[in-house]
């Protein structure tokens, strides 16, 4: 019993040193902070000034710079031609420039197809029109004659009809016989009739020459036809061009539709690149893949060749895009054409 008395008070003992030890510290903390604060320095009052700050100003100036998109691509012609026979025949004559890689200036002769066969056919026609001509100018003059006949056999059935009406006035008084009435009667018939058939033959000469006119105007159509196939068996350069393959030679003959040569043109050249979809934006496009956007001139070009160190360059200008977007590679075809 003695002992449980001895252990409760030894750590009422303890539990009392505890809380005199915590009281010290919290007096001691509170004697430090009083001692700082009564030692703080005390703030000055001071008067602010509004200062004003200095800034540099510049004009600002509207520029539009050049963006650079770079893209590779094959120089080529943008118009080539097969060179085609428009008519029939043999090959009699060809230009001796006429191989693979020259060059020919507009115009240039490059062939002959065989003329002599349209060359008649023109000439049979010609001939068929001056006849023709001339069978309009014989109706002219019958019907000039035509009338100048009827005009003579009108005054003789005047005469003749007098005649008839005067024996026919006599026989009734028995002075002239039955037989010379009818003679006369048959007379004034006759003039009658030669009459009516010139008038017919009149008749029918307006007829005749439009037929004339309208067999002539189609013999001049044919005329036409047979000069433009003349024509056309010599075959000239359509525009300036390079041969890229040649396809026919003298001797050969040829039909309408065959073709004698692959050509190229040198005046109008354009390089094929493709670009990334958020390019296009700089190139002046609308909508419908044409050019100069609101005004705007169409993007330029610089095409660079890289020939063994050497650089040769050629302006130009995007002109178009093609139709559709490149699946592969999912970029735009665009069509750079050379000055």
């Amino acid at each position: 019993m003695v002992t449980t008395v001895e252990s409760v008070n030894k750590n009422t003992d303890r539990i009392f040193i505890k809380g005199l030890r915590i009281a010290l510290v919290l007096i001691i903390a509170g004697a430090i902070a009083a001692v700082l604060i009564k030692s703080r320095p005390h703030p000055k009052r001071r008067t602010i000034v509004n200062a004003v700050s200095l800034v540099e100003t510049i004009k600002a100036h509207k520029t539009s710079q050049d963006m650079i998109i770079r893209a590779f691509g094959t120089v080529r012609s943008g118009e080539n031609l097969s060179l085609t026979a428009e008519v029939r025949g043999r090959i009699v004559e060809m230009s001796p420039d006429f191989e693979e890689g020259i060059y020919f200036p507009k115009g240039a002769f490059l062939m002959r197809i065989d003329p002599s066969s349209y060359s008649l056919n023109v000439d049979r026609l010609r001939t068929e029109i001056k006849r023709l001509d001339a069978e309009v100018a014989r109706i002219s003059q019958e019907r000039k004659n035509f009338q100048v006949s009827l005009t003579i056999v009108k005054e003789d059935l005047g005469l003749v009809k007098a005649e008839y009406e005067r024996n026919l006035a006599l026989a009734k008084r028995k002075v002239v016989s039955q037989n010379l009435l009818d003679q006369t009667q048959q007379r004034w018939l006759t003039s009658r009739q030669r009459a009516q058939e010139i008038e017919n033959s009149l008749a029918l000469i307006k007829p005749r020459t439009n037929l004339l006119k309208a067999q002539r105007q189609s013999v001049l159509v044919q005329m036409k036809e047979a000069q433009l196939d003349l024509e056309r068996t010599e075959i000239r350069a359509p525009f300036e061009c390079r041969m890229a393959k040649k396809l026919a030679e003298k001797g050969q003959f040829v039909t309408a539709g065959m073709k004698l040569a692959n050509l190229y043109n040198v005046g109008i050249m354009e390089v094929e690149v493709h670009i990334l979809p958020q390019d296009i934006v700089w190139l002046h496009f609308n909508s419908g893949g044409s050019v100069n956007l609101k005004g705007d001139p169409p993007a330029r070009a610089r095409v660079t060749f890289n020939a063994g160190g050497q650089k040769i360059h050629w302006q130009g200008f995007v002109s178009r895009i093609k139709g559709q977007m490149e699946e592969t590679t999912r970029t735009l075809p665009v069509i750079i054409e050379l000055k």
